[in-house]
């Protein structure tokens, strides 16, 4: 999202005044237009700053091509009809770090119609993969559409390169 300075005056002010505001837009992804909101927050602490859903975050990808939910691998169980689930699809059982890739890759297990299945999710971001890998270990037991939609704060200088 870009704004003007004006833009960005009115919006801290009204944030500073609501202690929230929240903002829909476009944003484009891997070539599809997809509605956003950003709940923007600010404390005089840490000034002005955004939340939003998981499944919508933009650190949610690789080369910038969106990761969430994670392709689904028949791991163990009732071997049926559902050998690739797609989407967000059962409960979350475990998260671990990949031992090839720890800063950067998560692998989780799922649950789902009496089978286990895993995926695994690949970031640019380091900073927020860790981020990810400590909330999921806290969402172990909940559903992964529960956890599509968690918040998560999101500041444009999370990146690793600012």
């Amino acid at each position: 999202m870009h704004c003007d300075r004006a833009e960005s005056k009115t919006i801290r002010q009204r944030a500073a005044r609501n202690h929230f505001l929240r903002v829909v837009f476009d944003i484009t992804i891997a070539g599809r237009i997809k509605k956003a909101a950003v709940c923007l927050s600010f404390t005089a602490e840490s000034g002005l700053y955004g939340i939003m859903q998981l499944r919508n975050h933009p650190f949610m990808a690789l080369n910038d091509i969106p990761n969430w939910p994670p392709e689904w691998i028949w791991a163990d169980g009732i071997r049926n009809a559902f050998i690739h689930p797609k989407g967000e699809v059962g409960i979350l059982k475990n998260v671990r770090r990949s031992i090839i890739n720890p800063n950067r890759c998560l692998l989780i297990t799922i649950r789902h119609n009496g089978s286990v299945y895993l995926g695994h999710l690949t970031f640019d971001h380091e900073g927020f993969c860790h981020q990810l890998f400590e909330m999921l270990k806290a969402n172990c037991g909940h559903t992964l559409k529960e956890i599509g939609q968690l918040d998560i704060a999101y500041d444009n200088c999370q990146r690793d390169d600012c």
